[in-house]
């Protein structure tokens, strides 16, 4: 639940991103962010010429609006609540896995593995019951 609402709130920091469809999972989460620019707002962007420059991120030099500033602020505000809630003080791996979607046919088929995904908790590694 700390890990939806966190999510769902991400808009509320970035205001130009979308970020359904998504699924958060008993040990990990799948989610599409989409960047919305001015008039094209709820299209998918293939190339963010306002994130441009500059387009690495150096430490303590965050990029502001990019992917690793968004998914840095989602984990620590996770993070925080989940330690005042629940005394949980590490709950996220180091790292994560992130894809362009190219095109129509890519974002279906993810759409449609994000959505399915939580059919296959039973077969997964990590199941416990």
């Amino acid at each position: 639940m700390i890990c939806r609402e966190g999510w769902l709130e991400t808009p509320n920091h970035f205001l130009d991103i979308s970020v359904e469809p998504f699924v958060v999972m008993p040990n990990h989460i799948h989610r599409i962010i989409t960047i919305n620019e001015g008039d094209r707002r709820g299209k998918i962007m293939l190339a963010h010429a306002r994130y441009r420059a500059p387009t690495i991120e150096k430490f303590g030099q965050p990029v502001v609006g990019s992917i690793p500033t968004i998914i840095r602020t989602f984990k620590s505000a996770v993070t925080h609540r989940a330690r005042l809630k629940l005394g949980m003080k590490y709950i996220w791996q180091l790292n994560y896995y992130e894809h362009i979607i190219r095109n129509q046919a890519e974002l279906e088929s993810i759409t449609r593995y994000i959505s399915t995904n939580p059919d296959h908790w039973i077969g997964d590694a990590e199941y416990i019951l």
